[in-house]
């Protein structure tokens, strides 16, 4: 059975799927371009605690599937001006759409507010995805703890 997806703002008591979404994600994908030391601080960073206090600084929003009349939040994204950070899928829920819904619901809010381009610091592992959303890579920025990534910009 195919779940029901809906895209919605973060409301507390959200976060310990947040930030098992964020932990699983950087688990399963992301470790196949990280070395541990930056899965394992990555996973230390995005604990429930800090999904509720990203809550209260920016724009949260949650995918959230419903299976078998259960509802499950399965990934993040969070917006402040025109930049989106935050961006994870449960790495069971990956390749559904659910990323694209997401990205384009942040990109809706982003246009709305009056932002004429939209940018982000991406993970190597989600660069592909990105780019087939119409976001341009720019350049590399190694983070230390949280390893290299790439400035991805797209024109609303």
């Amino acid at each position: 059975m195919q779940p029901t997806i809906s895209i919605r703002r973060f409301q507390p008591g959200d976060e310990e799927d947040c930030s098992e979404a964020a932990k699983m994600a950087l688990i399963n994908e992301n470790s196949k371009d990280y070395p541990d030391f930056v899965i394992s601080y990555m996973v230390s960073v995005f604990t429930p605690a800090k999904m509720l206090e990203i809550s209260k600084e920016r724009i949260f929003i949650v995918p959230e599937i419903i299976i078998d009349g259960k509802k499950k939040v399965v990934g993040t994204a969070t917006l402040i001006g025109n930049y989106v950070g935050s961006v994870f899928i449960h790495s069971s829920y990956i390749h559904k759409g659910i990323g694209k819904r997401l990205m384009h619901e942040i990109e809706k809010i982003a246009r709305d507010q009056g932002h004429r381009k939209i940018e982000l610091w991406a993970s190597l592992t989600a660069l592909v995805f990105y780019r087939k959303l119409g976001y341009k890579i720019g350049r590399k920025r190694d983070t230390g703890n949280m390893g290299v990534v790439r400035k991805a910009t797209k024109k609303l």
